[in-house]
């Protein structure tokens, strides 16, 4: 299939670029076999990702996380609406501790634009990336030459590994999968472009750069990229010329922007940890036991999670198995020297993996975790190729063996497999919600602090408040947050114990005076109470602390509106609904504040736009009735009236008589 053009006396042929990537799928690969057979290249993946699919089917039915799900889409308005002011800010400003991915950015909003707050929807794209990313995993090893039994087995653990459920399941680690589709399709188009015979070298380098360019608006982890189209020359035995410099200096070069852009989005953060609490000489330690433990659950994913905490609180303390873990990666780096001349395979595996986990391996500590499984999601991309070797090698060997080997290696390896497979949907399983995610997390780690407040926090969200007092008790007895102490407040103003709920707010307060939350919270308790005053300071300290805390502003309003204050009110309203413009709560209060100040046209407009956001509630419809009133539309203001009493809403007994008068 292409597209043909004529011009002149030529004539060019432009295929889509996934044409030419994925073309000639069908053929089948004579110089090797896999299961005994001879099958087309479109045989085995589609039998990769028919299983990969079906150990990952589950994440299509879990529900939103509370670990960044929240703050990432459900309640971050620039994903919120593909408007134009909308979508600039993507690409103007840094987001989400500090991190860089515009592309990210859109591609959630695209989902929330479709599907809203459907997690199905997000996860469903999340898969899909996951399967093409797949696709693009065979199709690589295939262009470097592997065999089939070496490029199915890659991309076969690459689909289905237990350590990369995270990376799927897990609708914030959207990046990690479109980073690495980028990624993929621009060494894909590096290796198009490399060949000696290759025609359309423009085109291919063109989309090598721009794949490249996509992968770091991504994530900025992709920056890993250029030194991995060193190794692809090495591998390829490209040799040395002018040219095999210069056709890096563009990755080079938005690899040095990418870096800058991460280096001070992170300033502006508190993502890095102090450096003088993680001195080098110790956290090495740290990235030699990580590198380790990552290359150990290649082959035997065990003590899955989502948060595995530093076995530390306040300084370093290095274990004896971190010291210990320096011999292993000792003997991996010699090994890595060994075949840097006899086995350019094996020296590229190893090397790919340690470039591209690198970067994560906490030698620089980030985070509030020492180690993630997202993390692995490209690396283990070098592992799974030597691990797929090995296993071509068994077979073969076990072809030339006496009939028990032949049986068992096959069978070895076949169980191998099938128990990835199996850990991959039952970890799929555990994404379910908050509630499984983080008591896997406290199963693992017992006395994880951070697990038990996440988890006591989607309790108090779920009013499970015997649960959630709990939780948020051990959290505190094991290591006490101002969080902790904030959710705990929460929970007991469920209770209506307003009395603990705003000593706890005070707690918070105490442990952390730039934390905002406690402040707005606390500020709601004394309006409750009648003291105005304090409830103003409260609220404009925690503006102070976060100009783009909406509900600070909106309740403010609410403050200067009960002292008559309205044209200050009717400035926070507008503020709270110009950093929330859907919520419906903000817009009616807006509305029926501008009714006070005869800015009828305007107070339609609000209640018009509240609707839509709940479709389900007749109040807009009586307020905007109301309006209309003012405004002598008195058919109006009946139609409204009627509208909102068949949807509910209680009609005011004098309003009724004012508009019976009427009309």
């Amino acid at each position: 299939m292409s597209l043909t053009i004529h011009l002149g006396e030529q004539r060019y042929n432009y295929y889509f670029i996934f044409l030419s990537i994925f073309g000639r799928m069908s053929q089948v690969d004579t110089t090797s076999t896999i299961f005994g057979r001879k099958l087309s290249n479109g045989v085995l993946l589609g039998i990769i990702l028919l299983i990969t699919l079906t150990c990952l089917f589950p994440t299509l039915q879990n529900d939103w996380v509370n670990w960044d799900d929240d703050s990432y889409v459900l309640r971050n308005q620039i994903v919120q609406s593909l408007a134009v002011e909308n979508i600039s800010a993507m690409f103007t400003s840094p987001h989400q501790v500090g991190l860089y991915h515009p592309l990210t950015l859109f591609s959630l909003a695209v989902d929330y634009h479709f599907w809203e707050t459907d997690a199905f929807g997000f996860h469903l794209t999340n898969l899909l990336l996951h399967l093409l990313n797949t696709c693009l995993v065979f199709v690589f090893f295939k262009k470097i030459n592997s065999s089939q039994t070496v490029a199915f087995f890659a991309a076969l653990l690459f689909g289905i590994h237990p350590m990369h459920v995270e990376s799927v399941a897990w609708i914030s680690a959207r990046k990690d999968v479109l980073y690495t589709f980028f990624f993929m399709l621009s060494i894909i188009s590096y290796l198009y472009y490399s060949r000696k015979s290759e025609k359309r070298k423009i085109f291919w380098y063109t989309c090598a750069v721009i794949g490249f360019a996509c992968s770091l608006l991504s994530k900025s982890l992709a920056f890993t990229l250029p030194l991995v189209l060193v190794l692809l020359d090495y591998l390829n035995k490209r040799s040395f010329s002018p040219s095999y410099i210069l056709d890096k200096l563009p990755f080079f070069l938005l690899t040095s922007v990418a870096l800058v852009m991460t280096k001070y989005g992170q300033q502006a953060s508190d993502s890095m940890l102090e450096l003088a609490e993680y001195p080098l000489h110790k956290t090495v330690f740290l990235g030699s036991y990580n590198a380790v433990a990552y290359s150990f659950k290649a082959l035997m994913p065990v003590n899955l999670s989502i948060f595995h905490p530093f076995p530390f609180i306040g300084g370093v303390k290095i274990s004896l198995l971190m010291y210990a873990s320096v011999l292993p990666l000792i003997v991996g780096f010699y090994f890595l020297y060994r075949s840097f001349k006899k086995s350019r395979a094996v020296f590229f595996g190893i090397a790919f993996f340690l470039i591209t986990i690198g970067p994560v391996l906490q030698v620089i500590p980030f985070g509030k975790a020492i180690s993630s499984e997202r993390y692995t999601y490209v690396p283990y991309i070098g592992l799974f190729y030597l691990i797929a070797m090995g296993i071509q090698s068994l077979l073969k060997k076990s072809e030339e063996s006496k009939q028990v080997m032949r049986f068992l290696i096959p069978s070895i390896v076949g169980l191998w497999v099938l128990f990835l497979g199996v850990q991959s949907h039952r970890q799929s399983k555990v994404w379910r919600n908050s509630e499984t995610l983080w008591t896997q997390s406290i199963e693992r780690y017992p006395n994880n602090y951070w697990a038990y407040l996440s988890r006591g926090t989607y309790r108090v969200d779920q009013h499970d408040l015997d649960g959630a007092l709990k939780d948020l008790n051990k959290s505190i007895a094991l290591y006490p947050t101002a969080q902790a102490f904030y959710e705990r407040g929460r929970m007991y103003e469920q209770l209506a114990d307003l009395t603990q709920a705003s000593e706890d707010y005070s707690r918070s307060i105490l442990m952390d005076p730039n934390y905002a939350k406690p402040y707005l919270n606390q500020g709601i308790l004394f309006a409750r109470g009648g003291d105005m005053e304090k409830a103003a300071t409260n609220f404009a300290k925690a503006i102070e602390l976060d100009d783009n805390y909406a509900l600070a502003h909106f309740n403010l309003g609410m403050v200067y509106k009960q002292k008559g204050e309205n044209k200050n009110a009717l400035n926070a309203f507008t503020k709270a609904i110009q950093l929330e413009p859907n919520n419906p709560l903000f817009l009616r209060n807006r509305g029926v504040l501008n009714n006070t100040l005869t800015n009828y046209n305007a107070a339609i407009t609000d209640f018009e736009r509240a609707m839509p956001l709940e479709p389900n509630s007749g109040e807009p419809y009586l307020l905007r009735s109301m309006s209309y009133f003012h405004q002598g539309k008195i058919e109006a203001a009946l139609n409204d009236a009627k509208t909102a009493s068949t949807m509910g809403v209680m009609l005011p007994e004098d309003y009724l008589e004012e508009l019976r008068s009427a009309d």
